[in-house]
């Protein structure tokens, strides 16, 4: 009997990611325009100039599944956050409310992700490792099995999220959203083994001077371009 695997969903094009950005209410019309320019600068993504299809970069992924471990399913990765604030932006603009409730609003959401982010300072260095390490197809368990199991919970959680469930939520409040993960205070054992799982992925501080020389080469030469 022939086996058959399943295949990863097809990439997203810009156009795409651009309507739904419009469907759940982030951005501005002004703004939206420039979002994709923004996240390939980053090198969050790339963006294929035939197909205009936006392919995650590894630090793209690294950075999605890391906001998911601290910060929940429904966290600063999902829509809901960013669609509040426009929310209450527009709601200030109509004359509905005041701007110091939207202000303080804005500030006790984002202070209690600040705070949970500073104690878990170990989960992003473990998720770069991870999204390198499938990238260069390394045995992630064998680098670090914290970054394997990381890396397959968020996976899996974000796997489950639908964006017509995230739609449901884009309109209540932060209390109302499913409950955080359970916060694990960083340490240096965790600090060790995520920057030992960065090394083995190539992440030296030889790796990293070439990265920011070739990096500093490439600015200088388009400021001279545009000269």
């Amino acid at each position: 009997k022939e086996r058959k695997e399943t295949e990863p969903p097809e990439l997203m094009t810009e156009s795409e990611l651009l309507g739904l950005m419009e469907a759940h209410g982030i951005g501005t019309d002004a703004s939206m325009a420039t979002h994709v320019e923004t996240v390939v600068k980053r090198t969050y993504c790339s963006l294929n100039e035939d197909t205009r299809c936006l392919k995650p970069s590894p630090l793209g992924r690294a950075v999605c599944h890391a906001l998911v471990i601290v910060d929940g399913d429904y966290g600063l990765c999902a829509p809901p956050v960013r669609a509040s604030i426009e929310r209450d932006c527009d709601s200030v603009a109509r004359g509905e409310s005041l701007k110091e409730a939207a202000v303080n609003r804005a500030l006790r959401l984002f202070t209690r992700k600040y705070e949970r982010f500073t104690t878990q300072a170990h989960v992003l260095p473990l998720m770069l490792a991870a999204a390198f390490a499938e990238e260069k197809d390394k045995d992630l368990a064998a680098i670090s099995s914290k970054a394997s199991e990381m890396w397959r919970k968020a996976m899996m959680s974000t796997a489950a999220v639908k964006l017509e469930d995230l739609k449901k939520h884009g309109g209540k409040a932060d209390s109302d959203l499913p409950p955080l993960p359970d916060t694990v205070v960083s340490d240096w054992e965790m600090a060790k083994e995520a920057l030992a799982a960065l090394e083995q992925v190539g992440f030296t501080r030889q790796a990293g001077a070439e990265a920011r020389a070739a990096r500093e080469k490439a600015e200088a030469e388009e400021t001279e371009e545009v000269a």
